[in-house]
């Protein structure tokens, strides 16, 4: 129950006493009164009428008459007129008659109503005794009045009581209402201060402790967040031309061909000058290095718009671009306006000495690193002995010819209709318990061949069949009764998320199927970058479910972090190569806590990925990581149905 609550059932309960107890004594205090009266009345009559009979000389005809005269003037229950014996000698009483009040009042107030008595004499000698009784009906009617007024009165009172009670309630607990609203934001990784400082003491002192400790988080958050992105910067940037290193390079296509998604096949372009040490000799270091800055940036403006491309340096003469999802024609056209803006560069700069060469790479899921970079340095070599701006182009036919587009489009469409893209999933431990299970997929074409998703994702992201493809996986693991026993993770798409409609859907999907389980849906960091609004809405719409959003694939990047901080995922993937770049100092062998440190405050969990051995997870464990996921840790295995 909330403070504002107890404290007005609190103050409403002393009111309500507070009024019943004043109401009670005015009410009592008017029964008194008109019991008071009453015999009074009665004291009165019973004074006068004895005088009159005493003239009378003892003659009962005289005396009834008079009596009668008294009795049919006033309210009398009855006037009786004994001798000294106690014999009546007279006696008049009204009959029942009934009272306009409620039978609920007459038992509720019962009016004792006393006799008054006065002697009868003849001379000095008493010769009766006269009793009067007063009639209480009227004295009934009169309470009753009496007891509306007050009932008015009372309600009246309570209601105005009640209404300010409330407005001052509000304005006095208004900044508890503030304080409430910022410890709740606090406990959900949201960092605000409030302006509003309370006049009351007591809450002033909390609100100021609160936007103490909020300032110091927040500072904490931004101090560790800028040392990590210094230290990213130190350890995968050129510090010349800013681009990536060879480090960042290897790091991101190892997480390309191991993904089995639509970034585990792509291009690689390797581009060299030649001549570039005599051209120190000759223009200097300084004027070089601007050289190079210049061909940096036309390199970066070569990128095609789309998620998880990299452009790097990978040493004082050699560059690359990676690009995923990106093909034979297309890749072909980048490299031949990289090599004609990069001729005219020179022109420009009337530079004659320098050769250019660029060598372009199709890598694919069933690649592997040494393989990649063989191949490019081999189309370097081979373009050096040509003359100048060269472009060599590797390809592989049988694999270009099997990623045909026509011929994925109607393979693809057809294992969706008939239900042939199968569920193949990995555990991902934390303590050796299991957090979730992520979901991968299989094609089983009909001749039995079981294709991985690296093999057909590519295509059908190049295709738009993203959203087709998630909605599929979803309902595929929601039909299953595994995901009753166990949590489940899905891979999704930014297209998915970017869609009213599919966000709709899954939405229905939700609210039907009622997992038993949380299910947890994942994005890669980048694309997360690229679509920060429709992740921040995506992931309060699962929350309201009941289930969560995780960041695969993550790295520091150029950003600030705080998209952590209005997104709030439930995890974060990060290839344990990174992880151990990112949080061990090559120069002292110090562990950087920064990492830590952010995703304790967010209360993130930090997943340890590719661990593919004993070695790899030994590691992870003296630097304070506790989740893994890898083929080390459980094999992948088809999801049960």
């Amino acid at each position: 129950m909330t403070l504002f609550k107890q404290i007005v059932i609190l103050l409403s309960f002393f009111v309500l006493i507070l009024l019943l107890s004043i109401m009670s004594l005015n009410f009592k205090s008017a029964s008194e009164y008109v019991q008071e009266q009453l015999y009074t009345d009665a004291q009165d009559t019973a004074a006068s009428l004895s005088l009159s009979l005493g003239s009378a000389q003892g003659d009962e005809a005289t005396m009834s008459t008079m009596i009668n005269a008294v009795f049919d003037s006033g309210y009398y229950r009855h006037i009786t007129l004994t001798d000294m014996q106690g014999n009546t000698l007279y006696k008049r009483e009204s009959e029942t008659a009934s009272i306009d009040v409620p039978q609920w009042f007459l038992t509720f107030v019962a009016l004792k109503v006393p006799s008054a008595s006065a002697q009868v004499s003849s001379g000095w000698s008493p010769i009766a005794i006269l009793e009067v009784t007063s009639l209480e009906n009227n004295a009934y009617v009169q309470l009753y009045e009496t007891f509306n007024k007050l009932l008015a009165s009372f309600i009246t009172i309570s209601f105005i009581a009640f209404v300010l009670l409330y407005l001052l309630l509000h304005i006095v607990l208004k900044s508890v209402k503030k304080v409430q609203q910022q410890a709740e934001a606090i406990s959900d990784n949201e960092f605000f201060t409030n302006d509003e400082i309370p006049f009351t003491s007591e809450f002033r002192d909390a609100t100021i402790a609160m936007n103490t400790m909020v300032l110091k988080v927040k500072e904490i958050f931004t101090k560790e967040a800028k040392t990590l992105k210094q230290y990213h910067q130190l350890l995968y940037k050129d510090p010349v031309t800013n681009l990536a290193n060879r480090r960042l390079l290897t790091l991101r296509l190892g997480e390309y061909i191991r993904s089995e998604s639509k970034k585990s096949e792509g291009t690689l372009f390797f581009m060299a000058f030649e001549g570039l040490a005599h051209l120190n000799d000759t223009l200097g270091h300084q004027e070089v290095d601007k050289l190079l800055k210049t061909f940096s940036a036309l390199l970066s403006s070569a990128l095609p718009q789309r998620t998880n491309t990299l452009a790097a340096r990978l040493n004082g003469t050699e560059f690359a671009l990676l690009i995923p999802t990106l093909h034979a024609e297309e890749s072909k056209h980048i490299a031949k306006e990289i090599s004609l803006k990069t001729e005219m560069l020179l022109q420009e700069h009337r530079i004659t000495s320098l050769t250019f060469h660029t060598s372009i790479i199709e890598y694919h899921s069933d690649d592997s690193l040494t393989d990649i970079f063989t191949k490019a340095d081999y189309g370097l070599a081979r373009c050096k002995q040509q003359e100048s701006f060269s472009i060599f182009f590797e390809h592989d036919d049988a694999k270009l010819k099997r990623l045909a587009k026509h011929e994925w489009s109607a393979l693809i469409a057809e294992a969706l209709e008939e239900g042939r893209l199968a569920l193949a999933i990995q555990p991902v431990l934390c303590n050796g318990t299991p957090y979730h299970e992520e979901v991968y997929l299989r094609l089983k074409e009909k001749d039995g061949t079981v294709l991985p998703a690296g093999s057909f994702l590519p295509v059908a992201h190049t295709l738009e069949m993203d959203v087709e493809i998630d909605k599929y996986t979803i309902d595929k693991v929601l039909a299953s009764h595994y995901h009753l026993e166990h949590s489940i993770a899905i891979n999704i798409s930014s297209r998915f998320i970017k869609e009213s409609a599919s966000l709709q859907w899954l939405e229905k999907r939700l609210q039907e199927s009622r997992p038993l389980k949380p299910l947890f849906f994942e994005l890669s960091n980048n694309e997360t970058l690229a679509s920060i609004e429709s992740c921040v809405l995506f992931a309060k719409m699962l929350k309201r479910h009941g289930h969560y959003f995780g960041i695969d694939k993550f790295t520091v990047h150029n950003s600030d972090l705080k998209y952590l901080q209005q997104i709030k995922p439930a995890y974060i993937k990060v290839d344990q190569g990174y992880l151990t770049d990112i949080m061990i100092s090559h120069h002292s062998g110090i562990e950087n806590n920064a990492l830590h440190i952010i995703m304790e405050s967010l209360n993130i969990t930090l997943i340890a990925t590719a661990i593919e051995d004993e070695e790899s997870r030994k590691r992870m464990q003296t630097i304070g990581v506790k989740c893994f996921e890898g083929r080390h840790i459980a094999t992948r295995y088809d999801m049960k149905h």
